[in-house]
């Protein structure tokens, strides 16, 4: 997917939701490195408030033991009213790309807002 391709999805008014492997890799999103797309993906989902979401657990599992098992299956969020119930790698095939489980939650109309706290130690 080209760059203005997600431009012209994220600009829009309605809400869009993203998933799969879109040949971005970034440690922002614990990847094993940063690529030339993951990079740019960085500074697109500043300049266009969206939210890029990744499962915690590696997707991508070679059998040489050379290459550790990296993250490819990431989700761009914008403007979705739904919370994230979950999004996690699942461990039920045996093969090398394991598939990715998403599950979004209605917003709870009665749950107080989430606050970030951040502590300084």
């Amino acid at each position: 997917m080209f760059r203005s391709d997600l431009k012209a999805l994220l600009v829009l008014e309605d809400a869009v939701i993203l998933f799969g492997d879109l040949n971005s890799k970034s440690t922002s999103w614990n990847c094993n490195y940063s690529n030339r797309n993951g990079r740019k993906m960085v500074v697109l989902a500043e300049d266009l408030h969206f939210n890029i979401v990744t499962p915690l657990t590696p997707i991508h599992y070679l059998s040489n033991d050379n290459h550790r098992p990296d993250i490819l299956d990431i989700a761009l969020m914008k403007g979705v009213s739904l919370k994230l119930g979950c999004i996690e790698t699942l461990q039920c095939l045996d093969s090398d790309y394991r598939p990715v489980f998403m599950r979004l939650d209605f917003l709870a109309e009665d749950c107080p807002p989430l606050k970030n706290t951040i502590t300084n130690w």
